[in-house]
């Protein structure tokens, strides 16, 4: 945090805000297999967030926030009955739509190599998913599609996140902080044979 009076110092130690976060939403996966791939999608997240500062190197980010997750994984070389029906060598591909949200509680911790608005964080997250609106199917080489029944179920799931960041006066008593950074979900919840990543950008006004 910024600090330049004395009196701010003293009032600071403990401050409260809001968060919007931009994520572009990605699956880490065996880039080895050709038969899988990935669509890219853009997510969001806004939350409320608490800010500890224990020293001008050294301070806490936590709160609660709710997300919206959105991507598509495509995996291809299923043999299906349509597929052999076609009298010709012919394969279906899965499709798995993504939908769903999350409530997210976040615990970062931020260090100040340079004193007051240069940071670097690391830190993570607790999960829990719900809302599930992911959609499945099988889609042959002549266009037949065969949507499947979506199982899966709401649970929890754990990230870890590092960023850079940086961090302004708005005012006197006001802190806008600007973080672009990387979280990695350590389990798999969509799809089984690959986890999901995200690249983001975040911006906090505290007050």
């Amino acid at each position: 945090m910024c600090v330049h009076t004395q009196e701010t110092e003293k009032i600071k130690n403990l401050i409260y805000g809001f968060s919007l976060t931009g994520e572009a939403n990605s699956l880490s996966f065996d880039k080895s297999n050709p038969d899988f791939s990935v669509e890219n999608k853009l997510g969001f997240e806004v939350g409320g967030s608490l800010f500890f500062n224990f020293s001008d190197r050294f301070k806490l980010k936590s709160g609660i926030g709710f997300l919206v997750k959105k991507y598509t994984f495509f995996e291809d070389g299923f043999i299906l009955g349509t597929d052999l029906l076609t009298g010709g060598v012919s394969s279906s591909k899965l499709i798995i739509k993504a939908k769903y949200g999350e409530f997210y509680i976040p615990l970062s911790f931020q260090l100040y190599p340079i004193k007051d608005f240069l940071f670097f964080s690391i830190g993570g997250g607790a999960h829990y998913q719900f809302m599930n609106k992911t959609e499945r199917a099988f889609v042959s080489t002549n266009d037949t599609i065969d949507k499947l029944n979506e199982t899966t179920s709401n649970e929890m799931n754990y990230s870890m996140r590092v960023g850079l960041g940086y961090d302004m006066m708005w005012g006197k008593r006001s802190l806008l902080s600007i973080e672009p950074f990387v979280k990695a979900y350590i389990k798999t919840h969509i799809v089984s044979s690959a986890s999901l990543i995200n690249y983001g950008l975040e911006m906090s006004f505290y007050f």
